[in-house]
């Protein structure tokens, strides 16, 4: 699952996604996840925002949408990272406020960013 990155003024905010795997915690899944799409080690522990549910028309199955439960959590890192590029070609950085009103990201990335 594709990773968006935002930055919130000195700060960054990540989003990022993966599968937690059969008998994987989700720490150990974070850890993973944030050491395969952003090349950095967790320095800290991602604080916990909530569950998000999406909805999607498409599926791999005929006549089946698909339906993910995501477990969000935020990890603020202090300096500028070595962003990768294997998934993103490019980053674009937002304020929280250019973020929700932007037309550029979907609905489901500014939920997570809602108070």
């Amino acid at each position: 699952m594709a990773g968006k990155l935002i930055n919130l003024h000195r700060v960054i905010s990540l989003l990022i996604g993966g599968i937690i795997n059969k008998n994987e915690t989700i720490d150990n899944t974070m850890a993973i996840v944030t050491l395969n799409e952003i090349n950095n080690e967790l320095k800290s522990v991602p604080k916990f925002i909530g569950v998000f549910e999406h909805f999607y028309d498409d599926s791999n199955y005929e006549n089946v949408s698909t339906h993910y439960l995501e477990i969000a959590n935020e990890y603020e890192e202090e300096e500028t990272l070595g962003l990768p590029t294997k998934q993103q070609s490019e980053y674009q950085w937002f304020t929280v406020d250019e973020l929700l009103n932007s037309n550029q990201l979907h609905k489901y990335i500014k939920d997570y960013f809602r108070n």
